[in-house]
Parts: structure tokens; C-alpha cells; sequence
């Protein structure tokens, strides 16, 4: 079985707000100017698949997954993270809106084919991602069905705790 490398669409990038080296991540709490730090409640307009289908172009071979929402570009206004199954149910797509209470919410990011993927927002306003790494040396020759997510990602280019490097997802490339 063939699997996709992860890759972005191109658009304006969300600004990450993050730690400074050597600083502890903090638990999830207010910021200057109503910034909340983590995940926050979606609004109710914007939990139900109904709501996402047609922006995302969901039909039989891509299915919304779900929806969670966060202040991730540093602004006193949420984002929504929303996730799509694509093409096969093991890959999982993501899509960052903004202006997501409107008519038409702007897709600000993207990252398509995490296999057996899933999405966070962390404690300091960054995505994290995981997903099967099908190279690696826990997986590689593995039956599919026995391979594990092993590989993790930061979206403010920080080392994931437990890993050695960083991924920037303005590079779009793999660790």
C-alpha cells in the first residue's frame, strides 16, 4: 500500500505563540487581551458537521471527523481546526479557519494525509499532530495493520517533548 506524504497549501500562515527556551508550557489560562490559552468550546454554529460539510467539501470519500477550536494566530478571536477524512479512512486531512461564526470562514492553513493521524491544540496555542511514521524504525516492515503512531509534531517549530526535532509546519517537511 502506497501512502501519501503529508503536504501544504499555500496561505497566509497563522502566527504561533509559543514558549521561550527553557520556559515551562503553562497550564491553560487567560492571556493579555481575552487570548485563553488551549482548546477552547467551539461556538454552537460551529460543532455540527452541517455547519462544516460544504466548506469542506465533504461527500462519500471525505468525511468530517470533527471540530476544534482555539486561539492559535495570537488574536482575540477563536479559529477552528477541522478534521476530514480523505480519500481513505486512515488519512486525515486539516484545515484552519478563521472567521469561523461567518458565511464564508477563511481557510488560513492546511495539512493533508496524516496517516492514521489526529490533531491538538496545545497549552500555549500551537497544533500538534500525530500520526503512523511508516518508515521508522518501530514501523518499517510492519504489516499496516500493526503499525503505530510514532511521529510528532509541533506547529511553532519547538522540540515535541520525548522527541529530538522539530517540525516547522511552515516547511511542511518530516522529521
Amino acid at each position: 500500500m502506497a501512502t501519501r506524504e503529508p503536504t501544504c497549501v499555500p496561505g497566509p500562515q497563522p502566527r504561533a505563540v509559543g514558549l521561550r527556551s527553557g520556559q515551562k508550557p503553562p497550564a491553560a489560562s487567560a492571556t493579555t487581551a481575552g487570548i485563553q490559552l488551549g482548546s477552547q468550546p467551539c461556538p454552537a454554529a460551529v460543532q455540527s458537521p452541517v455547519h462544516w460539510n460544504a466548506i469542506v467539501g465533504a461527500n462519500a470519500a471525505n468525511t468530517f471527523e470533527g471540530v476544534i477550536c482555539g486561539y492559535l494566530m495570537g488574536v482575540p478571536t477563536l479559529q477552528a481546526v477541522v478534521k476530514v477524512h480523505s480519500g481513505a479512512k486512515f488519512l486525515l486531512d486539516i484545515d484552519v479557519y478563521t472567521a469561523i461564526t461567518g458565511t464564508k470562514p477563511v481557510r488560513i492553513f492546511a495539512l493533508r494525509g496524516l496517516l492514521q493521524g489526529d490533531v491538538s491544540i496545545s497549552n500555549y496555542n500551537t497544533l500538534l499532530t500525530a500520526q503512523v511514521g511508516p518508515n521508522s524504525s518501530q514501523n518499517k516492515g510492519h504489516p499496516f495493520a500493526q503499525q503505530q503512531v510514532d511521529l510528532y509534531r509541533d506547529s511553532s517549530g519547538r522540540t515535541v517533548p520525548g522527541r529530538s526535532r522539530p517540525w516547522p509546519f511552515r516547511a511542511c517537511t518530516r522529521t
